[in-house]
């Protein structure tokens, strides 16, 4: 019986040692959802709880708001085509951020104007396992999602309809008309890996648009490598110490 528990205590630690040898690999899942329902006098609070956050398109084509203090783990917005759109339905505020301090239900948004345009961010991630919240908007188009991380994993979501119509004006539910949508990633990967996002008009019309208006990131704290390393040996030395003992 002895035998029997020392074989499984050396088999748990071999495995907890082996999961250490893959804890860098990276994987991305995503889905696509309505955003909460918001309005002017009932904002969407982007910075409550985020371990960092960022706004895009409150002032400009480019412009960025992030939480003031960092950790500034989010790029600016890259567009082709790019430009500002000012009629999002999602009412978004925050506050502690900079440039700007705080906005309040803003429908300001960066957007990547014409067929086949394209924008994009990057995000550091600020921990091995992260779930990044994405407000997206569209126009008269579909939108081809996109997102990588540098150690390997990825998500793909192809001519996808934002699922949030308030105007009605896409009966169809084939991205005809005014789209909105939260789209969530469950990203493990390593400390520092880096996520590349973008989202690409496809199926367009004449005044199509795929646009970014937010992003916040919240992390899990769960143990990093060298903190599993460790734990295996000192199970592996427990383990020594106790048949060194049973053999004097």
């Amino acid at each position: 019986m002895k035998a029997m528990k020392n074989t499984l205590l050396l088999a748990a630690v071999a495995a907890g040692l082996a999961t250490v040898g893959v804890a860098n690999a990276g994987t991305i899942t995503g889905t696509l959802n309505l955003p909460p329902v918001s309005s002017s006098g009932s904002p969407i609070n982007l910075s409550a709880g985020a371990a960092d956050w960022t706004y895009y398109g409150l002032t400009g084509d480019t412009s960025q708001d992030t939480k003031s203090g960092g950790p500034n783990s989010f790029s600016a917005p890259s567009s082709t085509g790019q430009g500002q759109g000012t009629d999002s339905q999602d009412y978004i505020s925050f506050t502690g951020g900079t440039p700007n301090s705080s906005a309040t239900a803003s429908q300001n948004f960066a957007l990547g104007y014409g067929a086949g345009q394209t924008i994009s961010f990057t995000q550091t991630l600020l921990a091995p396992t992260e779930t990044l919240n994405i407000y997206l908007v569209s126009y008269d188009a579909q939108s081809n999602i996109s997102a990588t991380l540098s150690s390997g994993g990825s998500f793909t979501d192809n001519a996808a309809v934002l699922p949030y119509n308030p105007q009605g004006d896409d009966p169809n539910n084939n991205g005809a008309g005014h789209g909105y949508g939260l789209l969530t990633l469950n990203v493990s990967g390593a400390t520092g890996d880096i996520l590349t996002f973008s989202d690409t008009t496809v199926n367009a019309g004449a005044y199509d648009n795929v646009g970014i208006q937010a992003a916040s990131v919240s992390t899990a704290a769960v143990p990093e490598p060298a903190s599993l390393a460790l734990l295996g040996a000192g199970a592996l030395g427990l383990l020594l110490i106790g048949r060194k003992r049973s053999t004097t």
